[in-house]
C-alpha cells in the first residue's frame, strides 16, 4: 500500500493510500483509493513571517463504498508523502474510523427522542419568545 498526495483537476488536494504506484497513468482509466482525505491549506500572518497550515477533512463521507475508483484524468499529480505526513494521515485515519460507530449509533436514535427534554411537561405548550426582549428596529446611537 501506498500513501499518495493527488492534486486534482478541480483544484482539491487529497491524501489517499492505495495499491498503485502511481508511476504512470498510461492505459490506466481509474485508480483506486481507500480513505480519501481533503486537505485544505490556509495562511496567516503570524509577526513578520505568513504561516501555512494544513486541515484534514474527510473527502466523499457519504460513499456507501470504502474503495473508490478515481479517473485518472482528473489527476494533474500524484506523490510520495512525507513520514511526518504519513503519520498525521493515519492518526486522522484512525481517529474517523473510532468516531463513526459513535455517529451511527446517534443516527440509529429516534430523531424525536434527540429534542425531548424529560423535565418538560409534554403538555405545555411554552415557547420561549417571553424570555427575549424584541430587538430595536433602528439603532438608537452610532459608536464609532
Amino acid at each position: 500500500m501506498y500513501c499518495k498526495y493527488l492534486k486534482l483537476t478541480n483544484g482539491e488536494d487529497i491524501l489517499v493510500t492505495t495499491d498503485d504506484d502511481c508511476q504512470t497513468f498510461i492505459d490506466k482509466e481509474f485508480i483506486p483509493v481507500v480513505d480519501p482525505v481533503l486537505i485544505t491549506t490556509f495562511k496567516y500572518p503570524h509577526g513578520e513571517m505568513v504561516v501555512e497550515r494544513f486541515i484534514m477533512q474527510p473527502w466523499i463521507r457519504m460513499a456507501r463504498e470504502d474503495l473508490i475508483h478515481i479517473p485518472t484524468k482528473s489527476i494533474v499529480l500524484a506523490v510520495d508523502v512525507k513520514d511526518s505526513t504519513f503519520e498525521q494521515y493515519i492518526e486522522y485515519v484512525d481517529e474517523c474510523a473510532n468516531l463513526e460507530p459513535l455517529l451511527e449509533e446517534k443516527v440509529a436514535l429516534d430523531p424525536n427522542e434527540l429534542d425531548q427534554d424529560p423535565n418538560k411537561d409534554p403538555n405545555d405548550d411554552d415557547t420561549d419568545e417571553e424570555y427575549y426582549e424584541p430587538r430595536p428596529i433602528k439603532p438608537t446611537r452610532t459608536i464609532h
